[in-house]
């Protein structure tokens, strides 16, 4: 096993590129992939389903955020803090852990129920000046009643 304070972000990345689609995320079998989301500065996103059937959003933690015991504590702990938040606007986190990939690969991970459409920053993408007013109002008004 590989070790998330032995592995590389490189090599997850490899790992994921190389992955095909129905292909089990985990030895467990917990988690079967569908596909890449996006790549972020903490890991990567990715479509999965989940035992039970559903879809789910996958966020696989960066292995150098979680070199450390201190980290991995840091990780569950904002994962517990982020269970206990619940909101119509907000996707909430299902669990967080640790799973052992297919490749012996072990990965903090956090789970969300799959969310389809759009994201903020793909509806302002190549807009030059951005929302309308209405729309910029009925958006920040959106996102202050999920984070109130």
């Amino acid at each position: 096993m590989v070790l998330a304070t032995q592995l590389t972000s490189a090599q997850v990345d490899s790992w994921l590129k190389r992955l095909a689609v129905e292909a089990p995320l985990d030895k467990e079998g917990r988690f079967v992939f569908l596909g890449p989301v996006h790549t972020t500065r903490t890991g990567w996103v990715v479509r999965a389903r989940c035992a039970e059937g559903k879809e789910v959003a996958l966020r696989l933690l960066r292995p150098e955020l979680a070199a450390e015991e201190a980290d991995r504590e840091l990780f569950l702990a904002w994962a517990q803090a982020c269970a206990r938040v619940e909101h119509a606007r907000l996707a909430r986190l299902l669990e967080a852990g640790s799973l052992l990939t297919a490749d012996n690969f072990e990965l903090l991970f956090a789970e969300s129920p799959w969310v389809g459409g759009a994201t903020l920053k793909h509806m302002l993408q190549g807009r030059g000046q951005g929302l309308p007013a209405e729309q910029a109002f009925h958006v920040v008004g959106q996102v202050a009643a999920a984070l109130a």
